[in-house]
């Protein structure tokens, strides 16, 4: 309630008491409504969705043609495993240098980057990892050392390069680093050094494992 003139008393002096005239400000009004809030909540997180519809997918890696590669491995703790056995995962091989002690840490250092890269991936990445060791013991120390044992993390001894160098010819590449097999375990993404290759390889392994239509089962064909 407020005071408000009267046509007796323009000024408003009598002090009357009026009830308030109509609202002569509605959009200020609408504020206050718990619907309108819901509304605007609910446009603002409507957009990525709307802008996620008109997206286009990026172009396929290369490689869902190729055959499966048909390679086992003895890993250092004995156990022997096939890439084919790791089906419906996908596969980072990489290299991990034991020689000197500053390779160690070097090489260790990279690859805890590259797997820190993918771990919103989870349990979907396996990273089989070829080692470079001056003594057989020397990598269970080292991995005790750097609590680096893992369910998906897979060593091979590898001190004369032989498991490297093959999937070097494999992706025809004599300076490559890092590898990326799918599902089907086809190479699929071929890497060298450098923080360019590393989002490079962090972007593709995010594409085979979230867009299945880049990842198709063998002989099918990539879909849209």
């Amino acid at each position: 309630m407020t005071s408000r003139t009267t046509p007796d008393d323009p000024q408003g002096e009598s002090g009357v008491l009026l009830s308030p005239g109509p609202d002569t400000n509605p959009p200020l009004a609408i504020m206050t409504r718990w619907w309108f809030w819901v509304l605007l909540v609910g446009t603002f997180w409507s957009f990525p969705l709307f802008k996620s519809l008109g997206a286009e997918y990026p172009d396929p890696l290369p490689g869902f043609d190729r055959a499966p590669e048909q390679r086992e491995f003895t890993l250092a703790d004995g156990r022997s495993v096939r890439l084919v056995e790791l089906e419906n995962q996908l596969v980072v091989v990489s290299t991990l240098d034991l020689v000197t002690p500053l390779a160690a840490s070097r090489s260790f250092e990279a690859f805890r980057e590259r797997r820190s890269r993918l771990r919103g991936l989870g349990p979907l990445v396996v990273h089989l990892v070829l080692v470079r060791s001056a003594e057989p013991d020397e990598l269970d120390r080292f991995l005790d050392e750097m609590t680096a044992r893992r369910p998906n993390n897979l060593f091979v001894l590898d001190d004369k390069n032989r498991e490297l160098t093959a999937f070097r010819e494999s992706a025809e590449s004599t300076d490559a680093s890092l590898f990326l097999l799918d599902r089907h375990a086809r190479l699929r993404g071929v890497y060298g050094d450098g923080p360019d290759e590393l989002d490079r390889f962090s972007r593709e392994s995010g594409m085979l494992a979230n867009w299945v239509g880049s990842d198709p089962e063998p002989g099918g064909e990539v879909g849209p």
